[in-house]
């Protein structure tokens, strides 16, 4: 009965040992951010090929204003869109290429209907890609903007607006400006060879910049990935952020607007340099009031070759852990019946 029940335990023993790790290893994983549903610009841009074109949208809810009714409800009834504007069952524009236009592609302001912006091509436009004024409860997703004479995207006074698996490039300022706005998320997105900065937020509160690749934003001399200036809550995190100079810089030195960029890969496994230091560093730099640490020592968060990544500890660790509770146990079991 004794040798059975010491059979028994042993086989306990062994099965943690082989599954704990695996559970631990889990764990450890999820604190990282999965890239595997990234869809950069080559899955957007195999996707907008096919569009058709259009004419640049102009949406403009302000009941007072004279001229023609450029209303979210009558445009989106003559154009034939989906949607009536709310939580549920928002208005949706969707699978459009507009290139060449004179302003801005798509202006919507004075607006809080519910909306998303899908599926869409947008080039060379005179001003901006997208132009938001006013404007609340919107998705931007699946969208390209490249080639615009000022911004990719600028949002102005708006709030509660999510862009999401977009790409935002070649523009001759900024791929995305973020002016006077509250509650912002920027989601796996690629804000790249822009011509001042890939990011600029300003006067805004509540912004999320995550699993973003923002790169090459340095066409011109003193540009940044990401430039924030009397911005609170901003948070860039689990980004790759590299070949920009300046990945991050914050304008102001006051605790209030510290910037939170944990969790980021720097274009080096040292981590970002500092602003102004005479160190040699093909990192990308930070300057003071950036919270940077912990870092990514590698892209995408994953370790290079030579590194000891932190799943291999979690599985080490606890296997010496089950395997040392495995021989206690049983060095108390032949004491037993030694005596």
């Amino acid at each position: 009965m004794k040798i059975r029940s010491i059979c028994h335990i042993i086989t306990i023993i062994i099965c943690l040992i082989l599954l704990l790790p695996l559970g631990i290893n889990n764990a450890c994983n999820d604190q990282k951010c999965s890239f595997s549903n990234i869809k950069l610009h080559e899955n957007n841009l195999e996707k907008i090929q096919r569009r058709s074109t259009h004419d640049p949208i102009i949406i403009d809810d302000d009941p007072t204003r004279p001229g023609i009714d450029r209303s979210f409800a009558t445009t989106a009834a003559n154009e034939g869109w989906s949607g009536d504007g709310s939580n549920d069952n928002p208005y949706i524009i969707e699978g459009f290429s507009i290139s060449n236009s004179q302003s801005d592609s798509i202006k919507i302001q004075n607006s809080d209907k519910h909306f998303v912006i899908k599926d869409c091509d947008i080039s060379i436009a005179g001003r901006c890609g997208i132009y938001f004024y006013k404007a609340k409860n919107g998705l931007i997703q699946n969208v390209v903007a490249t080639g615009c004479k000022d911004d990719g995207i600028w949002l102005d006074d708006s709030s509660n607006i999510k862009i999401d698996q977009c790409q935002f490039s070649n523009n001759k300022n900024t791929g995305i400006t973020l002016m006077i706005t509250q509650s912002i998320s920027v989601m796996n997105t690629e804000v790249c060879e822009n011509g001042f900065e890939g990011f600029r937020i300003s006067s805004s509160g509540y912004v999320q910049i995550q699993g973003c690749e923002i790169w090459a934003n340095s066409k011109l001399s003193l540009t940044n990935g990401v430039y924030v200036h009397s911005s609170t809550n901003v948070k860039i995190n689990e980004c790759n952020i590299y070949e920009n100079g300046i990945g991050v810089w914050n304008h102001e030195s006051d605790p209030k607007y510290k910037v939170d960029a944990k969790n980021n890969w720097w274009g080096s496994e040292s981590g970002p340099s500092m602003a102004g230091s005479k160190t040699s560093s093909k990192a990308d730099s930070v300057n003071e009031n950036i919270d940077y640490k912990p870092y990514w020592k590698g892209k995408d968060g994953i370790e290079e070759e030579g590194d000891f990544p932190i799943t291999t500890v979690c599985i080490l660790a606890s296997s010496i852990f089950v395997v040392g509770f495995m021989i206690l146990i049983i060095f108390i079991i032949w004491r037993k019946r030694k005596r």
